[in-house]
């Protein structure tokens, strides 16, 4: 027992129906990113470049043994 819409009830039904039909084709189907997404990736590539540390600290831990060990000759004499 479907119940009959008329006058401004049927008109928001049909369209609410197509609004939500075409936000959910929209969504599903396509391959290509939307704007959010392509600006989610770019903040992630941004952020990722700006936390990887250079090549300065690797280098430095790797000669402090050398430098402790030098420092330490150095001052005995």
């Amino acid at each position: 027992m479907a119940r009959k819409l008329s006058g401004r009830n049927a008109n928001r039904a049909s369209s609410s129906n197509r609004r939500r039909s075409s936000k959910k084709d929209r969504g599903e189907g396509s391959d290509k990113p939307t704007y959010r997404q392509q600006i989610r990736a770019k903040r992630l590539v941004q952020g990722n470049k700006s936390k990887k540390p250079g090549c300065a600290p690797k280098l430095f831990m790797l000669l402090m043994p050398f430098m402790v060990i030098g420092a330490y000759l150095l001052l005995r004499s």
